[in-house]
Parts: structure tokens; sequence; C-alpha cells
């Protein structure tokens, strides 16, 4: 069996040379062949294990045998044991739990440079995880199985039964623990291992070989399904460096654009009823998903990463510098005025560089009079909007404040009232340098 775990890690191009592992193990049979063939292998690894609490003395024991064993072959071990506190935040105990392992084996690995996280799923999982995402009402993406890679997560011994695995720690007297609450059908998976998976293979003995074809086609099916959204997601989807762009004039003349818009958002954890919501919401309208933030401006929708609105209020007077963190850097110096197509250039008049000057985010309320309108007012985030400059640009504009009077847009326009009198004297210049 060693050898078809080492052909399925090259064929999968799995493990590397240089590769350090982490190995997470519980003690049960699963991980323990899986510790076992790492051993074998002589890969650099790292065993990490975790203690769900659940069954006080029995998960105690679990954590000591693994770790005597690491110590027995001289592997370094990291354990840990999820607080009881953490159990009453969620109402599913085994999402709660995988939420866990996953966000403390990525803490381990990248405490011991670990590039790959190794875990013991086997093939009898993959059958279980298929049938309970069947019975529960899934898509193509959820009847593709448990993939072999996911980010720097490998599972080397989906080509394993537990059969097979059982047997094997049998005849090379592995040593394991057994977790009781497995044969417990307090939850759907068991339900399907105990119950529903052995009276499938009572009626098809070879039910793992018809299983595994099915699988390879669907996750064929699924590349090709990819390949077909992403040429189409070109034509209406544009990337920027800090958020994306979505043409809904061009979304709305493709067949089905409905459809493939869901299919877009999915992948920021909007649902469909959000995906369908965010097809007619209101200029500067907010949907909000787990992670991201979607907003409308003019026929287009933007997509970023939520992140907490940074407020910027820095009073100052005489400098010829300011670090304006994090939106960019402020310098004034005196100069003859020159005519500049540099936006990020202003001039004023030097007798106006005087008194309180402040430097700030632009409020809902903002007026100036932007240089060239003949003196008219115009509320700031309106006239950023008529520049169709969108929502995310414009909460990284700032405003030089002189005397309580907003004398520059700062990148965009200088207020009539501060323009410089004379190209023949020195007149103040203003620069701005926008952080990327």
């Amino acid at each position: 069996m060693i050898e078809r775990f080492l052909e399925f890690i090259a064929k999968n191009k799995l493990i590397q040379e240089s590769d350090k592992l982490l190995v997470a193990v519980s003690g049960g049979v699963d991980s323990m062949v899986l510790l076992h063939f790492c051993v074998l292998a002589e890969y650099d690894i790292v065993v990490g294990h975790i203690n769900h609490n659940k069954r006080a003395e029995q998960s105690r024991a679990d954590a000591i045998f693994v770790e005597d064993f690491c110590n027995s072959k001289n592997i370094i071990f990291e354990g840990t044991i999820i607080p009881n506190a953490y159990w009453k935040k969620s109402n599913n105990f085994q999402n709660a739990a995988r939420e866990f392992r996953y966000y403390w084996l990525d803490e381990i690995a990248k405490k011991y440079d670990c590039n790959k996280v190794v875990t013991a799923h086997h093939k009898t999982d993959n059958l279980e995880s298929f049938l309970s995402h069947s019975m529960r009402g899934t898509s193509i993406h959820g009847l593709g199985g448990i993939q072999i890679v996911t980010e720097r997560l490998i599972r080397p011994l989906l080509f394993a039964t537990k059969e097979e695995i059982e047997y094997y720690a049998s005849i090379h007297k592995i040593p394991f623990r057994k977790d009781p609450t497995n044969d417990e059908n307090n939850y759907n998976r068991n339900i399907i291992r105990n119950k529903v998976l052995p009276e499938l293979l009572k009626v098809h003995p070879n039910n793992f070989n018809g299983f595994h074809s099915t699988l390879e086609n669907l996750r064929e099916n699924k590349i090709l399904f990819n390949s077909l959204l992403e040429s189409v997601f070109k034509k209406f989807v544009f990337q920027k460096k800090h958020w994306t762009e979505v043409q809904l004039k061009t979304l709305t003349t493709i067949t089905d654009y409905k459809l493939v818009f869901f299919q877009f958002l999915k992948q920021y954890g909007f649902d469909k009823a959000s995906s369908l919501n965010a097809l007619s919401i209101n200029e500067g309208q907010n949907l909000f998903s787990k992670n991201f933030q979607l907003t409308k401006h003019k026929d287009q929708l933007f997509i970023r990463k939520k992140r907490e609105l940074v407020n910027f209020n820095q009073e100052f007077s005489e400098t010829d510098y300011l670090n304006c963190f994090p939106f960019g850097e402020f310098y004034i110096s005196e100069k003859v005025p020159e005519l500049s197509k540099e936006s990020n250039v202003e001039f004023i008049d030097p007798s106006l560089w005087k008194g309180k000057k402040r430097i700030r985010t632009i409020e809902k309320s903002d007026r100036f009079q932007p240089l060239g309108m003949n003196g008219q007012t115009k509320n700031v985030l309106k006239f950023l909007r008529d520049k169709d400059i969108n929502p995310f640009e414009r909460e990284q504009i700032l405003v030089l404040e002189i005397e309580g009077e907003i004398c520059w847009v700062i990148g965009h326009r200088l207020d009539e009232r501060f323009k410089v009198k004379s190209f023949d004297e020195n007149g103040s210049m203003l620069k701005w340098t926008k952080y990327d």
C-alpha cells in the first residue's frame, strides 16, 4: 500500500523533496496510517493534534498517545485544546470544529515554515461527502467531492478506502486510538457512514469503482464548466488593483445573465438572493457578504474586501511636509507658478497660505467653489461622482482646508478663491503623492 501512496503523490505532484509538511493527526486509524507512511517516506514533518475537548479523559488520552508516538520517532509535536467557550459560539459542532481546525493548522504551519498541510481524508470520506451533498442539495461544485489539493492543503490518502486502511493497520500492527463517538448516529455524517453506506454497498458491491468513475466525470465537467464561465466573465468583469469592476450593460446582453452573474458572485460569498438584489440596487448602495463589499456607481458594480473606513483629520500650521498615512504625503514649497497638467500639483495665492490648515477626509456636507465654474459652489461628493470617480476611490480622497474653507479637493480640483493672482511671483506649490 505504501507503493500506491507514493504513486498517488507522484501522479498528482503533491509533495516535492524540499517540502516541509504539517501532518494533522487525531490518533485514529486513518491519521496514524498517514503518519506511518510519512515516516517511511522520510518526509520532513511536524505533527499537529487538536483536542476537541468533547470526551474528557478520552480526549486527553488521545493527545498523550499522539505526543508519545511522536517523541518515540523524534517528530516535532504541537497540540492544542479547543476551549468549551468556543463551542457556545456555534450551533453546529462539526462546522465549528472544522473552522477551528483549519485556522489552527494554518497558524502552526506558519510557525514551523511548513508549506503544506496533510490530512487523512480517504476514498470512503469522499463517497460520504458526495452522498451528503447530494441529499442536502448542491451544485456541480458540491458534487465534485473532496479535492486532492486545496491551496496548501493536500490529501494523499484519497486513493484508499477505509477498509483498506484498517486492514493495512492490522497487518502492520500500527497503533491507533478508537473514537467511540464515530459509532454514534448523532450527526448526519455518522448516519450516512454507519447506516446508509453499508446498505448501498450490499446492493452494489463495486460501488466505490462506480463512484470513482462518476467523480472523475464530474471533475472533468467542472473543469470545462469553470473554463467556459471564465471566458464569459471576461466580457463584463475587469480586475483592478484594489477592486473588481462589473460592467452591467455588457452583463445584461449575455444569455441567462442572472445565472451567470450568480456564478460570478459566488466566489465572493454572495448567495443567489444577493446576486439578484445586486442587479437592482441604487447608486451608492452597498451589499455585504462575510468578507466582501459590493457597491454601485452608475452602470458599474465594484467589489472589494470589507474593511474599516479610515477617518483622517490632521491640523497643521507651518510645515513643508505632512505624512497623511494611509492615504499619501503632502508637500509645500515656494515656487514661481507654472501651468501643470499634473492633477497632484497645484499653486495657490501665497497671501492665503496662513492661519489654521487641516487635511481631512471628506464629509457629506462639504462644499467648495471648483476652479473654472465662475464661483458656483458644489457639493464635493457630487463633484467627484460627476467626474465618474467610484465610491471606493472617493473614500481615499482628502480635502485641504484653510481657516474652515476647502482650498483643494486633493488631486482633483482647486477652489476658485485660492488660485494664484500672478504667474510672475512665487506661489505656494502644493504637491500630493498618493500611496499605492
